[in-house]
């Protein structure tokens, strides 16, 4: 789970991890099923009301939302830089490939 989020949650949102860790939990996982009443007991999980509504709330609370907003900023930003400097090393390498033929 990431920083950002995990300290939302140390906000006093200990129901909000519960829920999390009850979906989490590897014996509620649908990847690892093998028989229907594993999937019936992971799905049963997942779908009751009150995990659904918790998480719910959380993944989509303004906090939340603030936080997706800024990290889809930020990683724009990151591969913005990224593109910028690859380009400065290509013309810089061009350039230099240029002088060395003219001498």
């Amino acid at each position: 789970m990431g920083k950002r989020r995990e300290k939302r949650l140390r906000k006093g949102a200990q129901e909000v991890r519960d829920a999390m860790d009850k979906v989490a939990d590897k014996n509620n996982s649908l990847n690892r099923v093998t028989t229907l009443e594993e999937v019936d007991a992971a799905y049963k999980v997942r779908s009751d009301n009150k995990t659904r509504t918790t998480l719910r709330a959380f993944e989509h609370s303004e906090a939340r939302m603030k936080d997706l907003r800024t990290q889809r900023l930020r990683t724009s930003r990151s591969w913005n830089k990224l593109g910028a400097s690859e380009r400065r090393f290509v013309q810089k390498v061009g350039h230099d490939e240029e002088q060395s033929k003219s001498k």
